[in-house]
C-alpha cells in the first residue's frame, strides 16, 4: 500500500534528525527535553523534496474551523496529511493521536480565493492515492518502537509492560486498554501500515533512551474537494 518512496523517506529522515542531533549536540538549552517533532517534519520533507517526480510542501496549512496541519503534499499521483508528535506523556500524546487521525480522514485543503475568475486546481480530489501520515519521535527505547510495530495486540502489551510509567502501560491495574492500545486498535481499524526507524541509540546523551522515528500511513478514501476561503 506504502508506496516505497515513503519508507526510503522514513528511513532517510530518522538518518537525517540523528546525524543532526550529535552534529549540533542536541541543543535543548542544557534542559532534559524531547526533541521538537518539527524537526522530523524538516528531516522528512528535505527527503520528499528531492523525488523525482518531487513533492510541493506546505507547513502548517490552515483548516479554516477545523485547525491547522503539519504538513501536505503533492506530486501530482500522490497527496498526502500528515500531522507529526513527539511523546512526551505517552498517554496524553495518544489521545491527542487519536484526534488528530480523525481530523485527517475528513480532510480537505483550504485555498485562497484566486483572482480574475480563475479556478483552483483540484490537486487534493485529483491525486490517485491520498494517504494519511502520522510521525512521531520517540525517545522512550526499542521497547515502544516494538509495540508500536508489533503485528499482534498481545506483542504490543508486552512491549508497553517495560514501562513502569502508569500513563505508558497499554492496560491499566484492572486490565483496561489505555490511550496507548486505543491508539494501536485505531491504527489497525483503519489499516495502517506502521513502521519505526532508528534515530540514535541514545548513549551519547545522560538520561536518554534510544530515539525512533515511529510512523504510521493510510488511505483516504474522502474526495473531497478544495474549499475556497472566502
Amino acid at each position: 500500500m506504502l508506496p516505497e518512496a515513503f519508507s526510503t523517506c522514513f528511513e532517510s529522515a530518522a538518518t537525517r534528525l540523528g546525524r543532526a542531533l550529535e552534529k549540533l549536540e542536541w541543543p535543548s538549552g542544557g534542559k532534559d527535553a524531547p526533541c521538537h517533532e518539527v524537526n522530523a517534519v524538516f528531516s522528512l520533507a528535505h527527503c520528499l523534496g528531492h523525488l523525482e517526480p518531487q513533492f510541493d510542501l506546505y507547513a502548517e496549512g490552515n483548516l479554516g474551523r477545523r485547525g491547522r496541519v503539519d504538513l501536505i503534499g503533492s506530486n501530482g499521483e500522490i497527496a498526502f496529511a500528515l500531522e507529526a508528535k513527539g511523546w512526551g506523556d505517552i498517554g496524553d500524546r495518544a489521545n491527542s493521536i487519536l484526534g488528530d487521525i480523525s481530523r485527517i480522514q475528513s480532510f480537505s485543503p483550504t485555498a485562497s480565493e484566486l483572482a480574475n475568475n480563475v479556478v483552483a486546481v483540484d490537486w487534493w480530489s485529483q491525486a490517485s492515492k491520498r494517504l494519511g501520515i502520522i510521525l512521531i519521535t520517540s525517545f522512550r527505547g526499542v521497547e515502544v518502537a516494538e509495540a508500536w510495530t508489533a503485528n499482534d495486540e498481545g506483542r504490543a502489551i508486552e512491549s508497553m509492560s517495560a514501562y513502569t510509567t502508569p500513563t505508558a502501560m497499554a492496560l491499566n491495574d484492572n486490565g483496561e486498554p489505555q490511550a496507548f492500545l486505543h491508539l494501536y486498535r485505531k491504527l489497525r481499524e483503519v489499516r495502517a501500515e506502521c513502521g519505526a526507524s532508528l534515530i540514535t541509540k541514545g548513549d551519547r546523551w545522560k538520561d536518554c533512551g534510544e530515539g525512533w522515528l515511529l510512523w504510521a500511513a493510510f488511505l483516504l478514501q474522502s474526495n473531497a474537494a478544495i474549499e475556497l476561503k472566502s
